[in-house]
């Protein structure tokens, strides 16, 4: 089977940032929902209620701004270029000759659809996003369960295309 994979200027392989992009439901629940009651919080000090009104516009305002904080910090979930892997946080960092392989899995919950990227890589990881018994769940090795991103709609660009550019550089990819 012979499929073209992206590269970039003279054949060199893509380099990918993947992001998350801020969706309606996204800005409903972390923006206009907490501002009817900051607003609510605001209208009870202004009659004289300091007492309802102020723990309103703390904890409903503080939450807001907070839940943006996070989400613009999960905003780049994964880098690929020449040098290797890296996310935004700065929790995952791998050359290529560290990664073994990739595998795109979903997990089914319900109704709902849980999409994972798990890098197989024998280089520990420093945190555990999927835990071991979730990894053997959906068929994703122990070690690459170290590096496991999770990997929703929201996330541009698409499984496919993340799946052509690891395969640019040589990875093996499943799932994909």
């Amino acid at each position: 089977m012979n499929q073209e994979y992206p590269t970039g200027a003279a054949g060199a392989p893509v380099r990918i940032e993947a992001r998350r992009r801020l969706v309606a439901r996204d800005v409903l629940l972390l923006m206009v929902i907490p501002l009817v009651f900051v607003v609510i919080g605001v209208a009870l000090i202004a009659t004289g209620d300091v007492l309802r009104g102020a723990p309103a516009v703390v904890f409903f305002g503080g939450g807001a701004v907070t839940a943006l904080v996070i989400k613009r910090r999960d905003a780049v979930p994964l880098i690929l270029d020449e040098a290797g892997v890296r996310n935004g946080r700065g929790t995952l960092d791998l050359s290529w000759d560290q990664i073994r392989g990739v595998h795109f899995r979903v997990q089914r919950a319900g109704r709902l659809d849980h999409r994972w990227l798990a890098i197989d890589s024998p280089v520990p990881g420093r945190f555990r996003v999927l835990s071991g018994l979730s990894a053997r769940l959906v068929g994703i090795p122990q070690d690459a369960a170290q590096h496991a991103i999770p990997w929703d709609a929201d996330v541009s660009p698409g499984i496919e295309e993340v799946a052509a550019a690891f395969r640019s550089y040589g990875v093996p990819v499943d799932g994909a």
